[in-house]
């Protein structure tokens, strides 16, 4: 959690606390995916009441997937098509760099790596899965 808070990606529920025990929603773990891609709430990039919206805008969702990821309780594969989703998303100022691209970039995973994820959620996605 440090590590995510050094970088932005998560504020906690106050200034003193996380809220590790708390359960996470929809719209606090877009808010995480958001500010993974570089969008900044604090520099008004989106703003977290507006952050499923925002989601859509910057195409992270379409309208059918935030319609099943908000349903009710946001489960563990929620977090999952979240995740992809979030990978397959053109970074903060890119039409064409991909959060998935920034990682191969950094050198967090190989290209091979990408290539063989890419290809699995293809079949998966193939399965109706």
């Amino acid at each position: 959690m440090a590590f995510a808070f050094d970088k932005g990606i998560t504020n906690g529920i106050s200034a003193e606390l996380f809220g590790s025990n708390n359960l996470v929603t929809c719209q606090q773990f877009t808010t995480f995916l958001i500010r993974a891609l570089g969008y900044d709430d604090s520099a008004d990039d989106f703003t977290y009441a507006g952050a499923l919206a925002f989601a859509l805008e910057i195409g992270l969702y379409t309208d059918d997937i935030l319609y099943d990821l908000n349903l009710g309780s946001f489960l563990r594969g929620d977090v999952v098509v979240a995740m992809v989703k979030a990978l397959h998303t053109n970074i903060k100022g890119s039409s064409d760099v991909t959060l998935l691209d920034t990682l191969v970039e950094a050198g967090v995973i190989t290209k091979d790596q990408a290539e063989e994820f890419v290809e699995a959620i293809a079949r998966i996605d193939e399965m109706g899965m």
